[in-house]
């Protein structure tokens, strides 16, 4: 009798050991391959692998909404079974990436990836294996998109060894409306007054700067180190020149014939040495050199009427003489 009752005893408690454990080996995994399965299709909520996984994360070989094998998921379901609400994670048993979605009754919902940090600290957009606290890898053309409710919206660059920081932000009203803007932004919390300006209303581009180091204004190919298209208004301006024209006053400088002069003038239509008019039309002028050239013409006719007042004077006495005798 007593071991009638110990094997019953025992009978039971196997029993409902046995009614406790469920999934595969007791693992309380089991397998489903379809993540949007309806409630009323089956689906449940628990812990699950795959072996042929539909609507899964999208994943490779196929880069589509099958995903490679094996994958393991965690869903919580809404328990009205006619409703395909629930709230899923998953992943990939090669991998070290998380993904999450809400169902609302969409089988095929996009995932989102979940963003971790390495053992470095290092955050992965778009890639594995980051080499940067933020490292962002896409084939998109913009990698950032940052939107603010205000008039600016940029970010800033700080170093541990300077209370200031440097500001980059697009400015939509207010001092100059749309413009790019590059400041330092103080301690205090504003922005100084001496930032650089990049307008961005003209049709050619305000500001461009060539991968040759030429910076060009109202032009999108600066061919010099500044290229400007359009009007300069300034109060000085200072060309520095090598050399400069007082060398015509040295006695050993050969003034040119006036006969030669003309000759040339006739023949070619300016002045000699001077740029013709196709040419600056072509090639601009060089105001260095120009000025200095403009000078050399001045001294030297300078000295023609130095010439010709010691011939005129010279004359004079010749007639005074004449009168005389």
């Amino acid at each position: 009798m007593k071991k009638n009752l110990a094997v019953l005893i025992l009978m039971i408690a196997f029993s409902k050991g046995y009614a406790q454990a469920w999934g595969i080996d007791s693992s309380r995994t089991e397998v489903r391959d379809n993540a949007g399965l309806r409630g009323d299709a089956g689906a449940k909520s628990g812990f699950f692998e795959t072996i042929h996984p539909v609507n899964y994360p999208i994943g490779y070989p196929t880069g589509d909404n099958s995903a490679w094998p094996w994958w393991h998921l965690l869903d919580v379901r809404h328990s009205d079974k006619a409703d395909n609400y629930a709230m899923q994670f998953a992943g990939s048993f090669f991998d070290q990436n998380f993904y999450c979605r809400k169902v609302a009754n969409n089988p095929s919902q996009r995932w989102s990836r979940i963003i971790t940090e390495d053992a470095d600290g290092d955050v992965g957009i778009g890639t594995d294996d980051p080499q940067y606290p933020l490292h962002i890898k896409s084939d998109a053309g913009f990698l950032l998109n940052l939107e603010s409710s205000l008039s600016f919206s940029g970010f800033l660059m700080r170093s541990a060894s300077t209370t200031k920081q440097m500001g980059m932000y697009y400015w939509s009203d207010n001092f100059q409306n749309n413009s790019l803007r590059i400041a330092r932004y103080n301690s205090a919390g504003g922005w100084e007054s001496n930032a650089v300006i990049l307008g961005l209303n003209a049709p050619n581009g305000s500001l461009v700067l060539s991968d040759a180091g030429y910076l060009g204004i109202g032009t999108m190919y600066p061919t010099e180190m500044l290229s400007v298209k359009g009007n300069i208004r300034a109060k000085k301006v200072i060309v520095t020149a090598n050399g400069w024209a007082d060398y015509v006053f040295e006695p050993s400088y050969k003034l040119p014939s006036l006969d030669s002069v003309s000759s040339f003038i006739k023949a070619n239509k300016h002045l000699p040495e001077m740029p013709s008019a196709a040419a600056i039309e072509k090639e601009g002028q060089d105001m260095g050199e120009i000025q200095k050239l403009l000078l050399k013409k001045m001294e030297e006719m300078t000295l023609y009427m130095i010439e010709l007042k010691t011939e005129n004077n010279k004359l004079k006495q010749e007639i005074e003489i004449l009168k005389n005798k």
